[in-house]
């Protein structure tokens, strides 16, 4: 089984016990009960330290190559030292599963992997209905933001978040070399992984 296999279905059996809204809404994710990253950051965590191989979890750990610097929000390691990583996870909850992905996310662990010179799995979780949501929102949208783009398109985001990122995250990543790059998108209670293809 595979770490992303793995993830999954041990991250199935734990966002089921989590309120309705949780995921799919911005109910849990606003000033004064932000408690999606968080809380998911300590499921991934849990699930993480039972995994084969892997003898620590870093928790927003920051990583620096030369000039190229990486921190993602939780590393598994099989050893400190020396330094050996098995796995980069980061999870973006619903007001950061946007536009910034490519940029923050990608690009950051590319350049860092380029300079390390080992291909580290690296798994990207995001937060998007695959539906209408009761409430949505869009962020980070003021002049010289990744989301500037989009502020006339909320629309369409509205109408589905997942389908229009996704999208967006195809046409943005399309000459990347994501071989080791993974994602999954939790929509309401069930995590999957997905294709970029």
């Amino acid at each position: 089984m595979t770490f992303t296999s793995q993830l999954i279905s041990e991250l199935n059996k734990e966002i089921i016990k989590l309120p309705d809204g949780f995921y799919d809404t911005f109910k849990y994710t606003t000033t004064g009960r932000n408690y999606t990253h968080p809380i998911t950051l300590s499921i991934l965590s849990k699930i993480l330290s039972q995994m084969k191989n892997v003898q620590y979890v870093a928790i927003d750990f920051r990583l620096k190559e030369g000039d190229a610097k990486f921190r993602p929000d939780l590393v598994a390691l099989s050893k400190l030292e020396p330094f050996q990583p098995v796995l980069f996870i980061d999870y973006e909850s619903p007001n950061s599963s946007d536009m910034r992905i490519p940029t923050k996310n990608i690009d950051a662990y590319i350049a860092w992997s380029k300079i390390f010179q080992q291909q580290i799995p690296y798994i990207i979780i995001t937060t998007l209905p695959d539906k209408k949501p009761n409430s949505w929102e869009l962020r980070y949208t003021s002049e010289g933001y990744p989301n500037a783009a989009f502020t006339r398109k909320k629309k369409d985001i509205f109408m589905n978040p997942f389908q229009f990122w996704y999208s967006e995250y195809k046409k943005s990543l399309k000459s990347k070399n994501l071989n080791d790059i993974f994602f999954i998108n939790i929509d309401g209670k069930i995590a999957k992984q997905i294709s970029l293809l």
